[in-house]
């Protein structure tokens, strides 16, 4: 599983924050970009997953959701 923040350069100290969690467990890329669909695109553009989501700053997964997810390709492998 892979994990990339994107940061578009906010000033609220979410690089900071973010650095400090990723401690090598996800890559940190703070740049300029041209809004959410764009900063998105990046974010996959770092990736070499098959099966890619994302979250946005506000939002939350459920709890289970990603064992969830796991589980669904687990058992449909042609489903990626």
């Amino acid at each position: 599983m892979q994990y990339v923040v994107q940061d578009g350069g906010s000033t609220d100290g979410s690089e900071r924050i973010a650095q400090r969690l990723a401690a090598g467990v996800c890559r940190v890329v703070v740049e300029a970009d041209r809004g959410q669909a764009d900063a998105i695109n990046r974010g996959f553009e770092r990736t070499d997953s098959e099966i890619m989501g994302w979250l946005n700053s506000d939002d939350l997964l459920a709890p289970g959701t990603l064992h969830r997810v796991g589980r669904y390709f687990h058992d449909h492998p042609r489903s990626t």
